[in-house]
């Protein structure tokens, strides 16, 4: 963060500005590789969101969808699974059901749900947790048509992970 300050002086003061730039680094490990530099990056991104602006902001929500993200892509998806059950229950609780972050976190949820079955077809579970993700993908399929209509690029995203899962 000393070069963003060198840098960028009259922004880096912000926290807003910092927090953007952390955001960038982070998207840069991760697009070279550096996964778990970009984890602990994340990590600490979304301890400074919740500590500035409050567990249910939006700003904290939007680095809780990115650090589950990199949760679940280095096959953690027991780790996101109840962290992203806390995070939907704040966002549909600040941002509503319909907010695109809160559909998008209940659609990374429904990652931890598959990611097991891709594994282990035959687990115990295999059919509760696709049953459950198919119900959320309906959901939020459903809402995301209507809010943001059939053609949107996150409809789409959205009914190609139901057809999947179905």
């Amino acid at each position: 963060m000393a070069n963003v300050r060198r840098l960028w002086p009259g922004q880096a003061g912000t926290l807003y500005y910092e927090l953007s730039h952390m955001t960038s680094i982070a998207n840069c490990y991760t697009d070279l590789g550096r996964r778990d530099e970009a984890l602990a990056l994340e990590r600490s991104l979304y301890a400074k969101t919740t500590a500035a602006y409050g567990i249910e902001a939006r700003e904290a929500l939007i680095n809780a969808l990115n650090l589950s993200r990199s949760l679940i892509n280095m096959g953690r998806a027991a780790e996101a699974k109840p962290f992203l059950r806390k995070n939907i229950t704040r966002a549909r609780r600040s941002l509503g059901d319909d907010h695109h972050v809160t559909l998008d976190l209940r659609d990374r949820y429904v990652r931890t749900l598959v990611a097991p079955l891709v594994e282990d077809p035959g687990s115990a579970s295999a059919a509760g947790d696709l049953r459950e993700a198919v119900t959320i993908l309906e959901d939020i399929e459903g809402r995301s048509r209507r809010v943001f209509g059939a053609d949107h690029p996150q409809t789409l995203g959205y009914k190609e992970s139901l057809v999947t899962a179905r």
